[in-house]
């Protein structure tokens, strides 16, 4: 809930004003933000950006002796758009509290970038908390990112990228799982040479998810059989764990749903159009009572631009067809 009224030395005697943007610079670059570590970050120049995805060649042909080459072009997929959003607040600060309470830095100023932090943190996360609500789409396919009847441009049948059954997280549905990421083709029907590495948890599948990827044998039983998610041979294996408080059911996700990545292919987008600053709005004072506003601001465009690369149980035992 936000509040409207000022910022006064009687309101808010610890609170500074002209250290407010050397803080807040220096307390976001400080923070831990999951949102690095599980979307491709880059950058918006414009209102928005459009992807248009294609899929690969088809294998090349043998060929006889003498025989004419047979062209090929890449097939074209589906196009998506990713517009720039804005989001912002505003800070009025009185005068006295400006002149008088500069070198005193407190608490006040950290919550504030906290706020910016927080807020991109749980934008993002609403792309892992949707991944199966059927209402909310990015991709030019009009399915959730997590589906199981993705439609192929080429032709062919569906393709899934979600439990159908809404597997928990055992050491058998994360190979299945695992498996299932790995046979992934793209829109022509060719391999999309998708290896999963990194398992996004909840905080409360996170003790779950450490048993399983970092046991040394086989994980919950008495077996001396090998741990295949420790084998570097494996091109699969060594998963990283992410936990991401944000997804769970605390901030509006689940506690059971788990995720997979491949984080070098999937296609979950974050691009940053200004990133989170602040700044004294220098023709907002108010000549009547000399109030100042101070105002924070952050825009940036995100979604997925293609479903593969990421794979997604709802990890309830429940039907799923979305």
């Amino acid at each position: 809930m936000a509040v409207s009224s000022p910022a006064t030395m009687a309101s808010d005697p610890k609170l500074i004003d002209p250290g407010i943007k050397k803080v807040f610079f220096a307390e976001f670059e400080k923070l831990d933000s999951v949102l690095d570590r599980v979307f491709k970050v880059g950058t918006a120049n414009t209102a928005y950006d459009e992807y248009t995805s294609y899929a690969g060649y088809d294998d090349p042909e043998l060929l006889a002796e003498g025989q004419t080459y047979s062209g090929d072009a890449p097939l074209k997929a589906y196009d998506t758009t990713l517009t720039t959003k804005k989001y912002g607040r505003k800070f009025p600060v009185s005068y006295e509290l400006s002149k008088f309470q500069y070198p005193r830095v407190a608490g006040n100023t950290e919550k504030m970038v906290t706020s910016f932090r927080i807020g991109a943190e749980r934008v993002a996360a609403s792309v892992f908390n949707r991944a199966t609500n059927t209402s909310y789409t990015s991709y030019g396919d009009g399915l959730p990112a997590g589906s199981t009847a993705h439609t192929v441009t080429g032709g062919g049948s569906n393709q899934s990228n979600a439990s159908s059954t809404s597997v928990p997280l055992t050491p058998a549905n994360l190979d299945d799982a695992i498996t299932s990421m790995i046979e992934t083709l793209d829109d022509r029907g060719q391999p999309a040479e998708v290896v999963p590495d990194t398992l996004v948890v909840p905080p409360a599948l996170l003790k779950k998810a450490l048993e399983i990827v970092k046991s040394d044998k086989e994980s919950g039983t008495a077996n001396n059989d090998v741990n295949v998610q420790t084998l570097t041979e494996y091109a699969g294996s060594l998963l990283n764990v992410v936990c991401w408080k944000y997804i769970g059911a605390a901030f509006g996700g689940s506690d059971t749903r788990w995720f997979l990545l491949d984080s070098s292919n999937h296609q979950v987008t974050w691009n940053w159009a200004e990133r989170p600053h602040i700044w004294l709005m220098e023709d907002a004072a108010d000549s009547n009572t000399d109030m100042h506003t101070w105002k924070g601001r952050m825009m940036f465009q995100y979604g997925w631009t293609d479903w593969r690369g990421i794979w997604v149980s709802n990890g309830t035992g429940v039907a799923y067809s979305g």
